[in-house]
């Protein structure tokens, strides 16, 4: 398992025993990875991690059963837990969900996150 925080656009790699960002905000997770290069996806993440109502977001990269998995977790500040959930352009739940993608895929959004750090 691999984990990244994004904070205010910094990218940081966590160790994988890390647990929860911050247990006291509100959590919500996309529950979708839509069609698009990695490089887009990160940027958008970038920008969703500016958000006034967002604290971080943590990526978390996981194999199960010959699958790769990508979870990402939008951390709320939990002040603004009265706001709507912030329009970000990605379904998201409330539950969390990890998004199924491709090994390609997986291991290109690892190595572009190793560079942005």
């Amino acid at each position: 398992m691999v984990k990244f925080i994004i904070e205010k656009q910094k990218v940081m790699k966590i160790s994988p025993d890390y647990g929860v960002f911050d247990s006291t905000s509100k959590r919500i997770y996309i529950s979708e990875i839509p069609s698009l290069r990695v490089e887009s996806l990160v940027s958008q993440l970038l920008k969703i991690s500016e958000l006034e109502s967002v604290q971080a977001i943590q990526i978390e990269f996981d194999r199960y059963k010959e699958q790769h998995y990508i979870e990402i977790e939008l951390y709320l500040i939990t002040e603004k837990n009265d706001l709507q959930p912030p329009n970000v352009n990605f379904d998201i739940e409330d539950a969390p969900c990890g998004c199924s993608v491709s090994e390609r895929f997986y291991n290109e959004m690892i190595s572009f996150l190793e560079q942005e750090q």
